[in-house]
């Protein structure tokens, strides 16, 4: 119970509802890790917990997320289908 509060202090986001919202889009399993990892290491928008059950915003995604509430998961699932 203290890592759930933890996560809810730092801000953090439960991965499946990202996870969910994705698939919900369209998206493959596959094009999903493929995204998850390109928005970290690439784009620089989000953080993974060390438990991997919570991403949070980067300063860069906080200032997109800020700028633009309704993400179109499409654009990443498009970039995706060309991995792999």
């Amino acid at each position: 119970m203290g890592f759930v509060a933890n996560a809810v202090a730092e801000a953090c986001v439960y991965i499946e509802l990202v996870n969910g919202r994705f698939l919900a889009a369209g998206g493959t399993p596959d094009q999903y890790r493929a995204a998850l990892a390109y928005t970290i290491k690439v784009l620089g928008w989000l953080s993974l917990h060390e438990s991997g059950k919570y991403v949070k915003f980067a300063p860069a995604g906080a200032e997109l997320f800020a700028l633009n509430t309704s993400m179109d998961w499409s654009q990443i699932i498009d970039f995706n289908k060309g991995i792999g």
